[in-house]
C-alpha cells in the first residue's frame, strides 16, 4: 500500500512540476565567458537515396564573448545534399 502511495504521489507531482527545455545546439550569452573565443565545427554524412555517393554537411561556429552581457555569434553550413 505504502509503495503505491508513493508512485501516486510521484505521478502527481510530476503532473504539475515544470521543467527545463534543453536546447542542444544553441548556447545562451552566459556560457561564453568574457574575452573569450570559441570555434565548433560540426559535420553529417549520410548515404543518398538517389545514387550511391556520399553527401555531407559541414558547419563551422565562431562565438566571441565581447564582455560579460555581450555575445557575437555566426555561423555557416556548407552542403551538397540537395
Amino acid at each position: 500500500m505504502k509503495k503505491f502511495l508513493y508512485v501516486g504521489f510521484l505521478f502527481l507531482f510530476g503532473l504539475s512540476s515544470y521543467a527545463q527545455e534543453l536546447y542542444v545546439f544553441t548556447n545562451p550569452a552566459s556560457n561564453i565567458p568574457a574575452k573569450a573565443f570559441v570555434a565548433k565545427i560540426s559535420t553529417k554524412t549520410m548515404k543518398s537515396y538517389h545514387n550511391n555517393e556520399r553527401e555531407f554537411r559541414f558547419s563551422p561556429e565562431l562565438q566571441i564573448g565581447i564582455n560579460k552581457k555581450i555575445m557575437l555569434a555566426t555561423g555557416v553550413s556548407f552542403s551538397n545534399m540537395f
